[in-house]
């Protein structure tokens, strides 16, 4: 932890009671790696010797060695379900239902989501749904909060929407529209990851753009490409924010 001199702090206020006995403030995403990821060889296919095939530029390697892919899904915090949600079909229209008393999800208002100006995927379903939460979520001044769908979870049966917020002064939780994958019926278990997290500081920029230059480009791909794999990370990469 040496290289974290300064620590920023995000701070959870429950906006109910119930809230405050579950405790489901959101937790560092780092407790979120899926299984599918844990479980997922490093090598393609299932071998276990890496080799570099004639005409390829890479080795046999999968995005389990991919740091960005991995860095994406464990930054920030993570909103996730405090109960289970049983989905059934019920004429072709998805039932939601849950023991607790709280209103976990509610339907948002298909008027917001206009269908002549969004183009759904025919995969989900065109009624838009909101998981309701009970947690304001503040970050020191001058930093905002982008809430987006947890990173490259396409395995997750709903696909939740973005959202940017200037979580440095909105003193009220933050709802999650989502829609749902059609057809689907089953049960989205308790500590399911629905938003994350990506802490922003707010600050303004501007683009550049400069012409082509052959002898840097070039510099640049040897130094990358004189290693068989790991390049980013033995190169580039360095661990900038920790979460707790």
């Amino acid at each position: 932890m040496g290289a974290y001199k300064i620590k920023k702090s995000i701070t959870f206020i429950p906006h109910s009671i119930d809230a405050d006995l579950i405790a489901n403030y959101p937790k560092p995403s780092k407790n979120f790696i899926p299984e599918w990821y844990k479980k997922m060889p490093r090598l393609e296919n299932g071998v276990k010797k890496m080799s570099f095939p004639v005409n390829y530029k890479a080795p046999n390697l999968t995005v389990k060695t991919c740091v960005p892919f991995l860095e994406s899904i464990t930054n920030g915090y993570m909103v996730y379900l405090s109960d289970d949600i049983f989905i059934e079909q019920v004429d072709r229209h998805p039932q939601m239902r849950w023991h607790t008393q709280e209103q976990l999800i509610s339907n948002h208002g298909k008027s917001q989501f206009p269908l002549e100006n969004i183009a759904f995927s025919e995969n989900f379903y065109e009624i838009p749904f909101k998981f309701n939460y009970r947690w304001q979520i503040n970050v020191p001044k001058g930093y905002s909060i982008l809430f987006s769908h947890p990173h490259n979870r396409i395995d997750l049966p709903f696909y939740t929407f973005s959202g940017f917020v200037n979580c440095d002064s909105y003193n009220m939780p933050v709802q999650f529209p989502f829609i749902l994958q059609k057809g689907f019926e089953g049960i989205i278990e308790a500590g399911t990851p629905i938003s994350q997290l990506t802490i922003i500081k707010n600050e303004s920029w501007e683009s550049k753009i400069e012409k082509y230059n052959l002898d840097e480009v070039y510099k640049k791909e040897r130094n990358f490409h004189k290693s068989i794999h790991g390049a980013y990370k033995k190169y580039f990469w360095k661990k900038s924010n920790s979460f707790e």
